[in-house]
Parts: C-alpha cells; sequence; structure tokens
C-alpha cells in the first residue's frame, strides 16, 4: 500500500490516485442508495471509492489508502469481530474517518456519562455496568412513569424497550440475563420526543452543515424511518447550534462526520446521543450536503498523506 504520495500537496487531490472503501455491512452490500452518490463525487478529486462489506472475507483491506466508514449497521451484532477489525486497519497503516479510537470510545453510550461529568446537558440516564443484581423497580421508582431500557452498545432500537413503572418488575426478568452480559442504560421516556420530535445536528470536518426533525409514527416512540418516523429539514435556534456546538468541541481528534442527536427539554438542548460511528447524514434535506461532505473528506485525506 502506497502511503506517501510524490506529489506537491496543494494539487495531490487532482493529480494523484487514491482508492478508498466505503465500509458498508452485508444487508447494505451496495451502500444505502443515500450513498450511491459519493461514488461518483469522490472521482472528482481522483480518489477512487467503493463499497466494500467490512467483514467479508473476501476484502483485503490492504488494497485501499483509506476506510471510510458508512453503513456499517450490524456492528453491534458482531461487537468483538468489529473492534478486531478495526485494530487490524490500524496495524497495516491504513487511514480510517473517522479515525479509530474515536469510533471505539463512541462505541460504547456511557460515553454520555463522561460527557455530562465534563458539563454537557444530556437526557437523566441511569448506567447500568453488567451485574447479576439489579432492581429497575427502584430505579424508576416514583419519578419516572415510563421508561426506556437499551443496551449500552446498540443500534436501530436494538434490544430497547419502552415499559411503564408498572412493568418494571417484569422488564427486570426479562433483561436479568441480558444484564449479566451487557451494560444497559435506563432512561425516562420523553414525550417530547413523540409531540415535538428529536433533533440531529449534522457536522461535516466540525462545521454545521444541517438539521433535521424526526417524528415518530402515531402510536410509537422510534423516529428512525425503517420504523415509520417522519423527517423533515429543520433550522436550529442559535441556543440549540451553541449547544450541539460545545458537544462538538468536547470531541478530540479528526471528526469527518458527527451527527448530534437530542431533544429540547424544558428550553434547552439535551444530549440523546453522539453519532459518531455510522450514522445516516440525511444527505437528501440539504442542497450541497453530500457535496459538501466529499470535499471536506477529500481534505482531510489530503492533510493526512502529507503530515510533516
Amino acid at each position: 500500500m502506497s502511503v506517501n504520495r510524490p506529489c506537491n500537496q496543494a494539487v495531490y487531490l487532482h493529480n494523484c490516485f487514491m482508492k478508498l472503501a466505503l465500509a458498508t455491512c452485508t444487508k447494505q452490500p451496495n451502500l444505502h442508495e443515500s450513498d450511491i452518490p459519493l461514488i461518483a463525487l469522490f472521482k472528482q478529486y481522483n480518489i477512487e471509492a467503493e463499497a466494500a462489506i467490512w467483514n467479508s472475507p473476501a476484502v483485503n483491506w490492504q488494497n485501499y489508502d483509506a476506510v471510510l466508514i458508512r453503513s456499517v449497521w450490524d456492528y453491534h451484532l458482531h461487537e468483538t469481530e468489529f473492534t478486531q477489525w478495526l485494530e487490524a486497519l490500524v496495524e497495516n497503516g491504513i487511514y480510517v474517518l473517522n479515525p479509530v479510537n474515536t469510533i471505539l470510545k463512541n462505541n460504547h453510550k456511557f460515553y454520555l456519562q463522561q460527557l455530562e461529568q465534563s458539563g454537557i446537558h444530556i437526557i437523566p440516564t441511569v448506567f447500568i455496568p453488567s451485574t447479576e443484581s439489579f432492581s429497575i423497580p427502584a430505579i424508576v421508582a416514583d419519578s419516572w412513569k415510563k421508561a426506556v431500557i437499551k443496551p449500552a452498545v446498540s443500534a436501530g432500537s436494538y434490544l430497547t424497550k419502552v415499559f411503564t413503572a408498572e412493568e418494571a418488575t417484569a422488564i427486570e426478568n426479562e433483561y436479568r440475563t441480558i444484564a449479566c452480559e451487557r451494560d444497559l442504560l435506563i432512561q425516562p421516556f420523553l414525550p417530547e420526543v413523540v409531540s415535538d420530535g428529536e433533533l440531529s445536528l449534522l457536522y461535516f470536518n466540525r462545521t454545521f452543515s444541517h438539521a433535521v426533525l424526526k417524528t415518530p409514527k402515531q402510536g410509537d416512540f422510534r423516529v428512525q424511518q425503517e420504523f415509520g418516523g417522519h423527517t423533515v429539514a429543520y433550522t436550529p435556534t442559535s441556543e440549540t447550534l451553541e449547544a450541539a456546538d460545545k458537544i462538538i468541541q468536547h470531541t478530540a481528534g479528526e471528526l469527518l462526520y458527527a451527527r448530534v442527536d437530542g431533544v429540547i427539554l424544558n428550553g434547552q438542548f439535551a444530549l440523546m446521543e453522539l453519532e459518531l460511528i455510522e450514522p445516516y447524514l440525511f444527505f437528501g434535506y440539504k442542497p450541497g450536503a453530500i457535496e459538501l461532505f466529499v470535499k471536506e473528506a477529500a481534505l482531510l485525506l489530503n492533510s493526512h498523506y502529507h503530515k510533516g
């Protein structure tokens, strides 16, 4: 694999050739439809991009100069294998966006606890390290009439359930085995998600690009489109944008992409999740967003291969 390119930095993107893997999963072997235009756009920077299934034994990752993590949407089902794959990319000197260290830290939702300790306003959350003994009724007690339980390593509402205080004992029994093997989070069910929606603010190379508002279908709590959720373009207030900017500033290292998900609670933006691994980026909700994404990716690639 070629790393040190014999090109002048100012013209590198146009006169040098680079091969880029767009990492995806078996259910999206040719990328999600929203990412397919990336291939043609990267060609404008003399970057040959192609889909590559992250856990396919047929892929030789050393054939690539860099890997851009995109629709690896089954990674949470293969935690150990996913970590080993990322570490192998590093060992082979392959440049990864977002960086592997960032991905591994963001992989486990207890990062929310660290952000909260740093002064970031998050939604109320109880963090439960894996244990053989825990009491969900004691956790929800009198304060939460309805709550959400989820694994600390999860995606797409995997093993996520909404339950009432009356159902707490049944949920405890259901999750007892899971709790022995996985760290868990319990959060109050937020009626604001249903009534007002969940916000996603998109950042490319640490610069705000656009935002969307997501609402669940009637009778559901999940805002994802695959569960019938509805999404519209959204213009955040200056206060919300400032809160999201603060979250980005608390995250070290390169960030080609970041999605700040949250909800307005009592007039203040509260973080639900900071998506740094494989977020859907809602390119179609702002003209020029996907072109900006590719430009920022090319700039980071250029900078990486001309360090020093």
